[in-house]
């Protein structure tokens, strides 16, 4: 954008000359405020860069102004059976139904700088929410025993209640210690009709937290 702006400039320099020579032999001709044309021909310089500003933070942070227009189109709240949940602003509605919704969040370059893009490394958590109107046997027992637990918490979400459980998955048989950065966090409800899964930066995990206390009956 800034080089299309400055193409722009580029060609219409003649025609810009031009016309800022009437206005001048104008105002001239009117005796303009000398202090004021001034002050004009500055807000006019200043605007013109306005769309380039835009664009820039625009480009800098990119996945949080994703999120923002995701709630601007799909609203703030995600409605899933008889809940309603509140999603954090910068965080990006990328699918949702009656029963399920998948969130994601990520930092833009202004936040993680160019190097951690450029080695593609830029930090991402997800949030996946399910709800059943029936309950359904518990799908996760294999996966949990295979796994270290280094945390369990009892949340409420609307009026029930979930427990959650801090883990890394495949302790034992990992090659590669899993980073103290990243979580993995499974909360599930007592008659597991409700399954909500966390992946993703640990520095994440509060607002995940926060969206499950925000939980309650839609009216």
């Amino acid at each position: 954008m800034i080089g299309s702006l400055v193409y722009f400039r580029h060609r219409t320099r003649d025609r810009w000359i031009r016309g800022e020579a009437d206005k001048w032999l104008a105002e001239r001709i009117r005796q303009t405020n000398p202090q004021a044309r001034l002050w004009r021909k500055r807000l006019q310089r200043r605007v013109l860069w306005v769309p380039s500003a835009v664009a820039l933070m625009v480009f800098l942070f990119f996945p949080e102004t994703t999120g923002f227009a995701s709630h601007m189109f799909c609203g703030r709240f995600i409605h899933l059976g008889e809940y309603r949940i509140n999603t954090p602003l910068t965080w990006i509605v990328a699918s949702r139904d009656d029963s399920s919704a998948w969130v994601i969040a990520t930092k833009g370059i202004g936040r993680t700088g160019f190097r951690t893009y450029w080695r593609k490394e830029a930090p991402v958590s997800e949030m996946v929410f399910h709800i059943s109107s029936d309950p359904a046997p518990p799908t996760s027992e294999w996966y949990l025993a295979h796994a270290r637990v280094l945390s369990k918490q009892t949340l409420q979400f609307g009026p029930e209640k979930l427990t959650c459980l801090d883990i890394v998955a495949y302790a034992e048989t990992r090659p590669v210690a899993m980073s103290p950065d990243l979580a993995e966090i499974l909360c599930s409800s007592e008659r597991n009709d409700i399954g909500v899964n966390f992946v993703g930066q640990r520095s994440d995990s509060s607002d995940f937290y926060e969206v499950l206390q925000s939980a309650a009956r839609a009216n």
